[in-house]
């Protein structure tokens, strides 16, 4: 009988030390490489990428597109330039002085809404900073009353219309007639006025300004396609308006840049950095665009 217990203490005393070993050394509940997940589910031994705003920071990108497009390729009657780039005949929206008795300048309404950057109208190549990094814009920006007409800025062919989820609102995009290679995209509109495959001529309506939070916002953006991010590539599109007009809307920016800040009663646009009137770069790569640095 003593031996009995003796063998019944020995068989559990056996039974404590495995569920010991099982449970600190061979528990399943835990994955072999469970101390490689933080709690976010991601793996610790992944490199995520971390930011630094500092600009000295931002790599610097080299493009492989011509920098100097503005001289000897361009034609001084209207045409298309032999480089192949679209010709433009206006900038999509109107333009006017400022009537004070009105506070409107065209399209544009002159009130004391907070624009990104105090900018009623951001230039092509524009800085923003905000949660999700720096960015520079690679279309001038519109900030215009919520039904305010686009036009067409140069004949051509509807390609696509799309549905911008995020916003609920739409993006143009139209093949320029006198150069197919390109495309020009007007991007959070409404009130779609086209159908895709439909010709357009140079003030045609397009679409409508539609609202970005309690602000109607447009964007008007040429590019050229490419394989890969490094091969898109914005252009300017004040860079690209027919010799014919181009002064006359050179002048129109010049003045709506004054008169805003005469509105606002303080210096907002660095005119001495434009390279043109409303453009702070001729051109730039989708991924110069994304890092926020030209070379």
């Amino acid at each position: 009988m003593a031996i009995r217990k003796e063998i019944l203490v020995i068989i559990i005393i056996f039974l404590v030390l495995l569920a010991a070993f099982f449970v600190f050394f061979i528990n399943p509940s835990k994955p072999a490489d469970l101390d490689q997940y933080d709690g976010n589910g991601l793996d610790n031994n992944e490199i995520i990428p971390s930011y630094d705003a500092s600009a000295d920071e931002i790599p610097q990108v080299q493009s492989n597109f011509d920098r100097t497009p503005w001289d000897e390729n361009n034609t001084t009657d209207g045409s298309a330039p032999k480089s192949g780039r679209p010709v433009i005949m206006n900038v999509g929206i109107n333009i006017g002085t400022w009537d004070k008795t009105t506070n409107r300048a065209g399209d544009f309404f002159f009130d004391d809404t907070e624009y990104v950057n105090d900018k009623m109208f951001a230039e092509y190549g524009e800085l923003v900073v905000n949660d999700l990094g720096r960015k520079l814009l690679p279309h001038p920006t519109y900030w215009l009353p919520e039904g305010t007409e686009l036009v067409a800025v140069a004949d051509g062919t509807v390609q696509q219309i799309d549905f911008l989820e995020q916003l609920g609102d739409y993006g143009v995009l139209i093949m320029p007639k006198d150069a197919p290679q390109w495309t020009i995209n007007y991007e959070h509109v409404s009130n779609v006025k086209v159908h895709e495959g439909q010709q357009v001529l140079a003030g045609d309506v397009i679409a409508e300004v539609s609202m970005h939070g309690d602000m109607g916002m447009a964007e008007l953006m040429i590019f050229r396609g490419g394989a890969t991010p490094a091969d898109i590539v914005s252009v300017c599109p004040y860079l690209l308006l027919d010799p014919n007009v181009k002064e006359q809307y050179d002048q129109k920016i010049l003045q709506l840049a004054a008169d805003w800040e005469e509105f606002k009663g303080k210096d907002i646009y660095d005119e001495s950095a434009w390279i043109s009137p409303g453009c702070l770069y001729e051109n730039m790569t989708e991924v110069e665009a994304s890092s926020g640095s030209v070379p």
